[in-house]
C-alpha cells in the first residue's frame, strides 16, 4: 500500500495600525497558519521586507501562541531593532493551527505605501509556494510646536530679557479648529515647566490648531484659565491660532503679568462737537489730551507703583504690581499747565473720584483689569495784558485788552481804581466791549453792563476809556485793575479770577507843531504858502486839536485847507491823513485862520493844514 499526502501551502495574513504619525511607534501583526485540510503539520515561513522609511522597534518579540516561532532577519541572522526585513518561521504547525507576532515599526517617511509580506516555498512537508499578504498604511507628517509660558515683569508683551517660568501650575492644550472655532476636546495637553516656562509638543499633524493655556490638563476644558493673580499681556484671549505646514513652530509664547491693570482717558471736557462743557464726561467729539502725567500710588501717596503719560488720543494705562497688595490705592492725575479739572469717573475700580485732589481712590484686588478711569480738564482762562499809557489832563486814553475763554461760560468785568495823588472831580472809566477786537472804539460798540457768553477757545476784547482829570497835574496817575471773573457753565467749579492792571499817568500835551514857507524871498504880488505840520509825540491820544494862525502883515486875500482824502490842498492833491481824525474844518478871515480837527490824533500820527497869502503891492 502506497499513500500519497497532498499539502495545502500555508496561509498569511497581516495587519498594521494606520494612519500614524512620522516617527511614531505603531503595531504590525504577521500570522501564518496550516490550513485544516492538511493531514498533518508543517513548517511555515513569511518573509516581510519593509517600504522604504518603515524601520523594525522590537529586540523582542511576542508570539501567540507562546513560543510558536522565531523572528529572523531574511539572511538568517539574528534580528534586532532597526532590521528593515524580516522572516517569521513557525515549525510544526499542526492542521488548523496558526502561529502570530506582534511587530512595533515605526516610518520617517510621511505618505502611503504598502508593505507586502510573502509565503514562499515552505520547508518540507509544504512544497509548494505560499500566497501573499499585505497591508497599506499612511504616515502622517508631524512637526514640533513649543514656546514659553513667561511671567512678562516689564509688561510689553513680547518674551525678553531674563524673563522666565511663572512658577505656577500651567499647562498647554492642543485642539483642532476650524476658523477661529476651536474644538472640544482637546486633543493632548502638555505641561509647562514653572521654572523655565518652556512646553513642547513633540509630534503635531499638519492642521489648523488652538493652543490654549490653562491652570489644568483636562482635555473637555477647553476655556483658557491662569493663576489666580495674574494677567495676559502676549495673547490676552490666553488662545494662539496656529497653523502647522511644513516646520516646525518655535517661539508659540503665552506672556503673563502677575499685578493689575486700569486704564483709562483724560480728555478735554470743553463741549465740542455738541458735548457739554464742564460736565465731567466725555461727550459729543471732546478729544483726549497727550502727555498728561498720570500715576497709580498707595494711599499714602508715598509710594509711587507706576507712572505714565496719555497718547496722542489721550488714552493711558497703568500697571500695578502684586506687591502692591489688595490694599487701598489711589490714581492721580498731574494737569497740563495752565489746565483745570472739571471731573473724573472711577470707572471700573468701585472707587470714587475727588475733584479738588484730582484722584481716584479704590481698592485694588491683585489680578484685576480695571477700566474707564478717565479724568476730565478744560485750558485755563487768560487774559492780558496790562497796559501804561499817558495822557494830557482832562483827556481821554484807551487801554485795550483780551480774555480768551477755556472752556464754556459767562464772564464778568469789573474795575476798582487808586489814584495818586486823588482830585476831585475824580479819575473815571469805562468799559466798552471791542466787538471787532481792533483796540478803537467804534460806533455801536456797547458798554459792558453785565456777564458776557463765552464758548471754548472764544476771544473776548474789551476797551477801558479812562478819563482824566481837567485840574490833573503832570505826573498825576490812576492805577486801574481790571478783574474777569468766570463762571464755569454746567458745573459747581468755583469761578476763575483773572486781573490785569492800567497805569494812566498825566504828561504834558505832546502836540508839536512846525511850520515853514515855501519861498525863502518874495516880492509885491507874489503869493506865499505856509505848511503846518501837526503831530502827536507823546504817548497818549490827543482829542479836540484846534491849530490857530494870524494872517501876517503886509499880505491879504488868505486862503487855507487841509491836506486830506477829499480835495486838492494848494497844490498838494487828495492824500492820506492821520485814520483816526474823521475830519477838518477851516476858518479863515482877514487877519486870522483856525483849524478844527474831529477824531483823535493818535500816538505817533501826524498831517499837514494849509494857508496862502499874497503880499500887497
Amino acid at each position: 500500500t502506497a499513500t500519497l499526502n497532498v499539502y495545502a501551502p500555508p496561509t498569511a495574513t497581516k495587519a498594521i495600525v494606520t494612519p500614524f504619525n512620522s516617527g511614531a511607534t505603531t503595531t504590525m501583526t504577521l500570522t501564518v497558519a496550516n490550513p485544516s485540510a492538511n493531514p498533518g503539520a508543517i513548517t511555515a515561513q513569511l518573509d516581510d521586507t519593509f517600504p522604504a522609511g518603515l524601520t523594525l522597534q522590537n529586540t523582542t518579540f511576542t508570539f501567540t501562541p507562546a513560543a510558536c516561532g522565531t523572528v529572523t532577519k531574511t539572511t538568517g541572522t539574528a534580528s534586532a531593532a532597526g532590521d528593515n526585513n524580516v522572516r517569521l518561521v513557525a515549525v510544526g504547525l499542526a492542521a488548523n493551527a496558526s502561529c502570530q507576532v506582534q511587530l512595533n515599526v515605526t516610518s520617517s517617511t510621511p505618505g502611503s505605501a504598502t508593505n507586502t509580506t510573502n509565503a514562499p516555498a515552505g520547508t518540507a512537508p509544504v512544497a509548494t509556494t505560499g500566497t501573499a499578504a499585505n497591508a497599506p498604511f499612511t504616515v502622517i507628517s508631524v512637526f514640533a510646536v513649543s514656546g514659553m509660558a513667561y511671567s512678562d515683569a516689564n509688561h510689553n508683551g513680547f518674551m525678553d530679557g531674563a524673563e522666565a517660568g511663572t512658577g505656577q501650575t500651567l499647562f498647554v492644550k492642543l485642539a483642532s479648529r476650524n476658523g477661529s472655532n476651536c474644538a472640544n476636546p482637546a486633543t493632548t495637553a502638555v505641561s509647562v515647566d514653572p521654572a523655565s516656562g518652556v512646553y513642547t509638543l513633540a509630534a503635531v499633524p499638519v492642521g489648523d490648531y488652538c493652543l490654549i493655556l490653562d491652570d489644568n490638563s483636562t482635555l473637555s476644558d477647553t476655556t483658557p484659565t491662569w493663576p489666580n493673580g495674574w494677567l495676559a499681556t502676549e495673547i490676552p484671549t490666553g488662545i494662539r491660532l496656529i497653523t502647522v505646514a511644513a516646520t516646525p513652530l518655535t517661539s508659540q509664547n503665552f506672556g503673563m503679568y502677575h499685578g493689575s491693570m486700569l486704564s483709562g482717558k483724560v480728555f478735554s471736557d470743553t463741549g465740542v462737537g455738541g458735548g457739554t462743557p464742564n460736565d465731567g464726561v466725555k461727550n459729543g467729539s471732546e478729544p483726549g489730551l497727550v502727555g498728561v502725567t498720570v500715576r497709580v500710588t498707595d494711599n499714602s501717596g508715598g509710594t509711587v507703583y507706576d507712572t505714565t503719560t496719555t497718547s496722542g488720543s489721550g488714552d493711558y494705562t497703568l500697571w500695578i504690581p502684586a506687591a502692591a497688595g489688595n490694599n487701598l490705592l489711589k490714581v492721580v492725575e498731574t494737569n497740563l499747565s495752565l489746565y483745570v479739572s472739571t471731573g473724573g469717573s472711577a470707572g471700573t475700580t468701585g472707587g470714587s473720584y475727588d475733584r479738588p485732589s484730582d484722584t481716584v481712590t479704590f481698592t485694588n484686588a491683585i489680578g484685576s483689569i480695571y477700566t474707564g478711569v478717565n479724568f476730565a480738564d478744560v485750558p485755563g482762562n487768560t487774559f492780558g495784558s496790562n497796559s501804561s499809557k499817558s495822557v494830557v489832563a482832562g483827556g481821554i486814553v484807551f487801554h485795550s485788552h483780551t480774555f480768551t475763554a477755556g472752556t464754556g461760560g459767562t464772564v464778568t468785568f469789573s474795575t476798582s481804581a487808586v489814584a495818586s495823588p486823588p482830585i476831585v472831580p475824580n479819575w473815571s472809566e469805562v468799559l466798552y466791549l471791542d466787538s471787532n477786537c481792533n483796540g478803537s472804539l467804534d460806533g455801536g460798540e456797547p458798554q459792558i453792563s453785565g456777564p458776557v457768553s463765552a464758548t471754548a477757545g472764544q476771544q473776548i476784547c474789551i476797551l477801558v476809556k479812562e478819563f482824566a482829570p481837567a485840574n490833573a497835574p503832570v505826573g498825576a496817575s490812576n492805577n486801574v485793575t481790571v478783574t474777569a471773573s468766570y463762571a464755569y457753565s454746567n458745573s459747581s467749579l468755583p469761578p476763575a479770577t483773572l486781573t490785569v492792571t492800567d497805569v494812566t499817568t498825566v504828561q504834558q500835551s505832546g502836540l508839536t507843531l512846525l511850520k515853514y514857507v515855501d519861498k525863502a524871498s518874495a516880492k509885491p504880488g507874489d503869493t506865499l504858502v505856509y505848511i503846518i505840520t501837526y503831530s502827536n509825540t507823546g504817548s497818549s491820544p490827543i482829542t479836540n486839536v484846534v491849530i490857530n494862525d494870524n494872517v501876517p502883515t503886509f499880505t491879504n486875500s488868505p486862503a487855507a485847507c487841509c491836506v486830506n482824502p477829499s480835495t486838492a490842498c494848494l497844490g498838494t492833491p487828495p492824500t492820506s491823513y492821520p485814520a483816526s481824525l474823521s475830519g477838518c474844518t477851516v476858518i479863515t478871515t482877514s487877519s486870522a485862520v483856525s483849524w478844527t480837527l474831529t477824531g483823535t490824533l493818535d500816538p505817533g500820527a501826524s498831517g499837514q493844514v494849509k494857508f496862502s497869502v499874497k503880499i500887497d503891492q
